[in-house]
């Protein structure tokens, strides 16, 4: 019976993205400490070796905390192949697996909030790995674990996805004081939701329903669920349920929980809802109090009734929807820019007038007295808060992730604002990401590349237009540059450091000052200001105070005079937006806190300050007028404040064990004496796992495989051998896969021996049993330019097929190119052979070819393909060309240059020496599980009937990066199969199996 385990963990194998693979062909190096084997590359040595002394550290604690432990000795391998701050584990019980990235938070993030990003990381994903990745008690389901990788995978619970991440994140914070569950950001999100109602029911915690923040919430409500369990019901009660989970008796989570518990957690959930909306209702009627002492009200709109915020001075100035990030209004005045973000993630950096938009308006009255005319008695609709701004430019993303920090490029010229420079994250030739700048020329339309591969976030332009300052994030560590834009010359401001992190520079409009935050490990994040003046690094900054107690700080923006510096911080729980005055040495915060507050924008022309207020379905633009603390009633002169970036855990629940404060790196390299013990990768740490594929085909055969892979986990050498046969002996054979990726020259060898009874299929072929063996050596070379890639494949084949000798060279050359936006999107794929062989004493020669093109306009999506193959220059009686068959481990295509693979067709369906085949298919995603396509194809054996073939069809691929879980093929599939001549069959196919290259 099929576990829902495995229904699961398919459903994971459809749903997330490829995991990147490292780059094997690169000098990889290992470091093994006790209990971990650390492999990174040269340049993140200092950070992989660091990181072995905080695992180990880490894992003694953990121990003493929940007293569990992994024996194992895990893999870590430490790289930055997408420029961000993440992480991942597999935790498979017998061979754990951890991936470190080393790029550093930014202050905004929720995961800024945190001793070391290196401590918060290491600890968040060794949780993970002691959380999940514990053996099983049940003797058999642990012996079967250890020698088969997938089905220890699929023993995960990825289906209860808020347990994992919000158990890590609940230790992350515990176990250090600091972490997502003490992050007044997070808290003050978590609020927000909770006032309007519009936290996750328990069936959207783990996965969401697509709507904004909902896959953060198995992090972030998550962990506060978990947190309230550990508060109402003790630590040792929801502890008992994680050694319930691993029992001899197979238990779900739910039954593990509900036996402790006396409760099902959907139950508790909702209890636990319940107390923290009215704890929110409840201190937000107390803040109100305590700062209006009685005399103001919450606002209210006249259309809902929603409370939108205490501040009288703030007004809605443009409504929006889902990630909203970035406002920046123009130089002039006129326009205001903002990125907006949809539901896939795709980014459009946008262009508003800020002019109310009066054309709205009056279609609006227009239409409204149409109504009431046609219909006189009628309510018509009450005119929105806010017409939404004209839209006067817009860029989308091009051929990259994500638009970041968008700035206006000033010019002396007072006609000519409408550049603007911004970030992006693309790929270099090795398909690593990499944050770049680019310029946009608005009235042309045209983009520029500034930067290439130079990992700058964020940034500011100088006002003599030809210099900008920014963060620069690269091998872990984090600094201060200054980019020339006219030699794109890079120098630097502060030394890069892995113990410090930078954050939003910020120019006055003089250029004489530079406000930038900075974290130093185990403290909190700071504003400093140093002068742009003076040219030598070691200068004293000057530290902003903070209001006292204040624990987030981030988006720091000038006031036009240079003399005042906004920003936003919390305290309590609640976002607000302070202002601190240089000539009068004081500090005032601006608005209320009720609800979370980001990105200040601040008018160059009249001080007035935008900023975005998020709610349960994104983040909108107000307008704070009286930016002033003078002219703002609701402005609060701060008295006490701090300098200090100390943070005080009193008030913390806090785990039976701790973690000590993090240590620098340098430190901590000091104390290991082991350092000699780096060694070259090499062929890495060999690991083995049984494997089993399955295929049920309607056309041929139902097929049966079984073997053992092995390798190392970053994919350096691979083998496979295998053992294939159908249920009735019809096809037996078996196969040996080998393939090394050390060098730039990838090389492969497969080995195949198999027979087959054409007869015994399910749609028999009048032919005798059948034996083919053969060996291919492939040598590949794999090229990548922007979008353009290729790979140059050299094969050698010999054996023999229907008792003859066969022989051939193939050169090949497979070659992709895209462009894409977020609304349109342009692909095509060419692969091409040319074959020189030898049957038996007869020479030959052929060709094969597959174009395919594929183009997606505003979600519609179509794929268009024409397959082609030759063969000539031998006896015109021999057919060298099948149509028909299923491809699996046994039989890869790359080995079969002869053979047409279609699973609606037996094998030998057709053969010949001159074919054509079409296809079409579009994408049913919108409407069923992702990579589900209707197709069309028809098969064109010159001189025979056509078949024509269309239906429903779904293949994916999973690859994990990791030995046992890499390259595991998975097609279904049902079609009609239409032949002249022939009544119209259906065909039902189902595989399941491991591909090689």
């Amino acid at each position: 019976m099929i576990s829902k385990h495995f229904i699961f963990f398919l459903l994971l194998l459809l749903l997330s993205d490829k995991v990147l693979a490292t780059r094997p062909s690169e000098a990889w190096l290992s470091y093994q400490s006790q209990h971990f084997r650390i492999h990174f590359t040269a340049p993140y040595q200092q950070w992989a070796i660091a990181s072995a002394a905080e695992l180990e550290n880490i894992r003694n604690i953990v121990e003493k905390d929940q007293h569990r432990v992994i024996d194992e000795v895990i893999d870590v391998v430490i790289f930055d192949p997408e420029n961000s701050a993440n992480g991942s584990a597999i935790p498979l019980s017998h061979k754990p697996f951890i991936k470190l990235y080393t790029t550093p938070p930014q202050s905004d993030s929720m995961l800024s909030h945190a001793p070391s990003w290196q401590q918060l990381l290491i600890l968040h994903e060794y949780i993970h790995v002691v959380h999940l990745g514990q053996k099983s008690r049940h003797k058999l389901t642990n012996r079967i674990s250890k020698w088969w990788d997938f089905y220890d995978a699929i023993q995960i619970p990825f289906e209860d996805r808020w347990v994992s991440e919000g158990y890590a994140t609940l230790k992350e914070s515990k176990m250090t004081g600091w972490g997502r569950l003490y992050n007044d950001q997070v808290s003050a999100i978590i609020r927000q939701f909770a006032r309007e109602g519009a936290l996750p029911s328990y069936g959207n915690l783990s996965n969401g329903n697509g709507s904004y923040l909902s896959n953060s919430m198995a992090y972030l409500v998550g962990s506060h669920f978990l947190s309230w369990l550990e508060k109402n019901y003790g630590m040792d009660t929801l502890d008992a349920v994680w050694t319930r989970w691993k029992a001899v008796k197979k238990r779900s989570f739910d039954e593990a929980f509900k036996g402790v518990f006396q409760q099902p957690a959907s139950k508790l959930y909702k209890r636990f809802v319940a107390e923290l909306t009215y704890e929110t209702l409840r201190l937000d009627e107390k803040n109100h109090a305590e700062t209006h002492t009685g005399t103001i009200t919450a606002t209210k709109t006249e259309t809902s009734g929603e409370t939108l915020s205490n501040n009288h001075n703030s007004k809605l100035w443009m409504d929006l929807s889902f990630g909203t990030r970035t406002p920046g209004i123009s130089p002039d005045g006129k326009f205001m820019l903002v990125v907006e973000a949809d539901k896939k993630n795709e980014s459009s950096l946008k262009v508003y007038l800020t002019e109310e938009n009066s054309k709205a308006k009056e279609k609006f009255d227009k239409a409204r007295k149409s109504l009431l005319k046609a219909d006189p008695v009628d309510i018509p609709d009450l005119p929105p808060r806010v017409f939404k701004r004209e839209l006067k430019y817009s860029l989308e993303e091009q051929n990259y992730s994500g638009i970041y920090d968008p700035r206006w490029l000033l010019t002396s010229n007072s006609s000519d604002h409408k550049k603007i420079i911004y970030g992006a994250r693309i790929r270099d030739s090795l398909d690593d990401a990499h944050r770049d700048l680019f310029i946009w020329d608005l009235d042309s339309g045209t983009t520029q590349r500034l930067t290439r591969n130079a990992n700058l976030r964020r940034f500011d332009i100088l006002p003599d237009n030809k210099t900008l300052i920014a963060e620069r994030s690269r091998y872990g560590q984090s600094q201060l540059v200054k980019l020339d834009l006219t030699s794109g010359s890079i120098n630097e401001i502060t030394a890069a450091s892995s113990n410090q992190i930078y954050d939003f520079p910020r120019i006055s409009s003089d250029g004489k000052k530079l406000a930038y935050l900075q974290h130093a490990n185990n403290q909190l994040w700071q504003l400093k200001v140093r002068s742009l003046e003076r040219q030598d690094k070691n200068q004293t900054p000057e530290v902003i105070p903070m209001p006292e107690g204040y624990q987030f700080v981030s988006f720091p923006e000038w006031s036009k005079q240079e003399d005042q510096l906004y920003f936003i911080a919390s305290v309590d729980q609640q976002l607000k937006l302070y202002v601190y005055d240089f000539k009068l040495r004081q500090l005032s915060s601006l608005t209320d806190g009720l609800h979370p507050i980001y990105w200040p924008t601040v008018s160059s022309i009249d001080n007035k300050i935008w900023y975005l207020q998020l709610d349960s379905e994104g983040k909108d633009i107000y307008l704070l007028d009286q930016s002033l603390p003078e002219n703002n009633p609701q402005a609060q002169l701060i008295r006490q404040t701090t300098q200090s970036a100390d943070i005080d855990l009193v008030h913390y629940q806090l785990s039976k064990a701790q973690l000590p404060e993090a240590m620098d790196i340098p430190q901590r390299l000091e104390n290991l004496s082991e350092l000699k013990n780096i060694e070259p990768y090499g062929i890495g740490p060999q690991q083995q796992t049984l494997t089993v594929g399955a295929i049920y085909n309607e056309a041929s055969f139902s097929l049966l495989e079984v073997g053992i892979k092995g390798g190392d986990l970053l994919n350096r050498l691979d083998w496979q051998i295998n053992l294939s046969t159908d249920e009735a002996g019809a096809l037996l054979g078996y196969s040996g896969n080998l393939q090394w990726q050390g060098w730039p020259v990838v090389i492969g060898l497969h080995l195949f021996d198999f027979d087959r009874s054409p007869d015994s299929q399910f749609d028999p072929v009048d032919l005798p049993d059948l034996n083919e063996q053969g060996m291919q050596f492939t040598l590949s070379y794999p090229w990548r330019y922007n979008q353009f890639k290729s790979t140059l494949n050299l094969r050698y084949f010999d054996g023999q097929t229907k008792g003859q000798a066969l022989q051939h060279w193939t050169f090949n050359i497979a070659q992709t190119w895209g462009n894409r936006s977020a609304s349109k999107a342009l692909y095509e794929s060419l692969n091409v052979d040319w074959i020189e062989g030898k049957l038996g004493s007869q020479d030959w020669r052929g060709v094969n070819g597959q174009l395919n093109i594929s183009a997606r306009y505003f979600g519609i999506e179509l794929d268009l393909g024409a397959d082609w193959a030759r063969r000539f220059d031998f006896d015109k009686q021999l057919s060298l060309l099948e149509i028909g068959g299923f491809e699996s481990t046994l039989i890869a295509r790359t080995a079969h240059p002869n053979k047409r693979l279609d699973p609606a067709l037996p094998f030998y369906a057709q053969s010949g020496n001159d074919y054509l085949g079409y296809s079409a298919s579009f994408p049913l995603s919108m409407f069923a599980a992702p990579d589900l396509r209707f197709f069309y194809k028809q098969h064109n054996m010159k001189t025979l009937q056509d078949i024509d073939i269309f239906g429903l069809r779904m293949e994916t691929e999973l690859d994990l990066g990791f030995v046992g879980l890499n390259h595991i093929a998975l097609d279904l599939g049902i079609a009609r199969v239409k032949q002249e001549a022939r009544d119209q069959e259906s065909k039902l196919w189902a595989g399941f199996w491991y591909r090689w290259p």
